[in-house]
């Protein structure tokens, strides 16, 4: 049965729009984001609540969306800034971040949260710090597409259609097309070759491994085809509010179990409940799945990837 009824807090009036967007999410490349990539695509449609350098694992954290850091086994927990923080990214020495207590405006910092900087005042959604560049959607601009490079300047406009759920891979944009009925668009990374991939209304998208993973409003379910369009198949038949796609796994919170969180292999096989907490916005990071907790107030919480060592964050 198709959910989201208990997240209807989460529905956001856009500005410039009278479309009503709900903050959940699908999908990612793999649990760690890479050299020249700040997070996993899966990651940030989910808020990009928590990110890593390989040594470091960054979150958003329970005292007011500060970011902190901390290495994987929670040793060595430090402060880093002040700042309502998600759509985190880390490339190299730096933490790229929208700023919720300034309308989501783009900020970076070291990261060791010294040399903090505002790079845009635009509201900017779905960061994702691929190969030089930060890719946004601009909600200052009815969520139009705009990249800038990471020291903010070069900004440019790429289209005028008004996207969500923006995902940065293999010479790719991305979208869901909010005033085409959320169907599937791609585009190259300077705007060109812009082409329809879809006529799904399609929720919370993100490409994994050469495939496309998102939900079909229609019913609530987890669909994937090729990053070309082809090969449309039903992957979850559960009733489906957040999803994230790492390594082979499907991770995904049950709307006909209370959002717990449950996982299954691409395949279909091994489906397992992981715990039984009301959760959305699914981070994998490493071997730990980082996530809000409906039941503890909204906070953030953690669990291995098999389900153990549950924990609350600071």
């Amino acid at each position: 049965m198709f959910g989201f009824g208990k997240f209807s807090r989460f529905r956001i009036s856009l500005p410039l729009t009278g479309i009503v967007v709900l903050m959940i999410v699908v999908g990612a490349i793999s649990g760690c984001s890479g050299a020249d990539r700040g997070n996993t695509a899966g990651n940030i449609v989910n808020d990009g609540l928590a990110a890593t350098d390989g040594t470091w694992v960054y979150f958003s954290s329970n005292d007011g969306g500060s970011i902190y850091r901390m290495h994987s086994d929670g040793s060595n927990q430090e402060k880093l800034n002040s700042d309502n923080s998600r759509f985190i990214n880390v490339v190299g020495d730096w933490i790229y971040y929208s700023n919720r207590d300034e309308d989501d405006s783009i900020y970076r910092m070291r990261a060791d949260g010294s040399d903090r900087e505002k790079l845009s005042s635009d509201s900017g959604w779905y960061l994702n710090v691929v190969g030089g560049w930060l890719y946004y959607c601009n909600v200052t601009d009815g969520g139009r597409i705009y990249k800038m490079r990471t020291d903010g300047s070069d900004r440019q406009k790429l289209t005028s259609d008004r996207g969500r759920y923006l995902n940065v891979a293999d010479g790719w944009i991305y979208y869901s097309h909010m005033f085409d009925g959320f169907s599937i668009y791609r585009m190259g990374t300077d705007g060109s070759s812009r082409e329809k991939l879809n006529d799904d209304n399609s929720w919370f998208v993100s490409v994994a491994g050469g495939w496309i993973y998102y939900i079909n409003l229609e019913d609530g379910h987890v669909y994937r085809m090729r990053s070309d369009g082809s090969g449309l198949e039903q992957v979850v038949n559960d009733g489906v509010s957040f999803v994230n796609v790492v390594d082979g796994w499907i991770y995904y919170t049950n709307a006909d179990d209370g959002e717990s969180i449950y996982r299954v292999r691409i395949d279909g096989s091994e489906r397992e409940k992981l715990n039984s907490d009301g959760s959305m916005f699914i981070n994998v990071v490493g071997d730990w799945i980082y996530y809000s907790n409906w039941d503890g107030g909204d906070a953030i919480y953690r669990i291995r990837t098999d389900g153990t060592g549950r924990e609350r964050l600071p």
